[in-house]
């Protein structure tokens, strides 16, 4: 039974209807982890500026402009990281200013993802079911 939660912040990066995913170094129950730039609001901080910390973070780049949020998810596989506790994660269209990334320590590739891509993505990835509904609704 979760007793807490925790809110995240997504930013979905779209070029030629595809959408940008970032490789984690570590992997998760031994697949490769695929996922969106984006991470978890600390405890004293705000939605849009966690926003811009974790693409600055994650991708070296200032996002040019924060569009509308254009999915709300919840994750209770967060509860490996915090006992009893789940995450809701806000997806947000982000445009950056170029796509000359300088990725994080915690991730190692890029990939762009689109529709047709999603069956065709080896065995050994994997993506959150709310990053494939993403892609998937393009």
């Amino acid at each position: 039974m979760f007793q807490n939660f925790n809110v995240g912040v997504k930013g979905v990066v779209v070029k030629n209807n595809k959408v940008l995913l970032l490789k984690r170094k570590s992997s998760y129950k031994n697949n490769y982890f695929w996922d969106l730039p984006g991470g978890r609001i600390n405890n004293k901080g705000t939605i849009i500026p966690t926003l811009i910390r974790e693409i600055k973070e994650e991708l070296g780049v200032t996002p040019k402009k924060i569009g509308k949020i254009i999915n709300v998810g919840i994750d209770t596989d967060y509860s490996m990281y915090a006992k009893n506790t789940f995450l809701i994660i806000l997806f947000y269209l982000i445009e950056v200013p170029h796509l000359n990334f300088k990725l994080s320590k915690e991730h190692e590739l890029v990939r762009w993802t689109g529709k047709k891509d999603i069956n065709k993505l080896p065995k050994d990835i994997f993506l959150p079911i709310h990053t494939k509904e993403i892609i998937q609704n393009l």
